[in-house]
């Protein structure tokens, strides 16, 4: 019989004959009064990775974590996409290549896009919504294939798959 102390968990497992049983942190309860009393003997614990499903459990964190770090990596890169947007629309009102009535059109067709990525990161999603735009009136079009070429791009350099 041996004790291990997982490194992940912490818990404390009994192991004999092959077989891993928790030791409960409870006063009244056998096997914990038997590690107590085989501590006080002077026995150290050994410490180990832990248990397959601790295992499992810790790699599945570590990797909805690393997703939710890609998120708001790609939701911040969505915020600069959209101030970069906003700043030419309203560059070209300056311009006098379109009114503000024309740049409210224009909002109202891709604000579908622009929203996703600049409030959740989710640019797949964001092409996907786009492209069930049927950009109207014409005038739209310039900035509509803009915005759908930055998109790909964006997904083409930042995402794995």
């Amino acid at each position: 019989m041996i004790y291990l102390k997982s490194i992940i968990s912490e818990k404390i497992y009994m192991i004999e004959n092959g077989i891993y049983q928790l030791i409960p942190f409870d006063d009244s309860n056998q096997l914990y009064l038997t590690f107590i009393e085989w501590l006080s003997q002077g026995n150290s614990i050994e410490l180990f990775e832990g248990t397959s499903e601790e295992i499992q459990n810790s790699q599945l964190e570590l990797k909805l974590i690393e997703i939710k770090n890609k998120y708001e990596f790609h939701k911040i890169n969505g915020w600069d996409a959209y101030q970069n947007f906003r700043a030419k629309v309203v560059n070209d009102i300056y311009e006098n290549l379109i009114t503000e009535e024309q740049a409210f059109v224009i909002e109202d067709n891709l604000s579908i896009a622009y929203d996703q990525i600049s409030s959740t990161g989710d640019w797949k999603t964001a092409r996907h919504k786009l492209l069930q735009v049927s950009p109207y009136p014409p005038y739209v079009q310039p900035y509509y294939d803009l915005a759908l070429i930055l998109i790909n791009d964006y997904i083409t350099n930042n995402y794995e798959d």
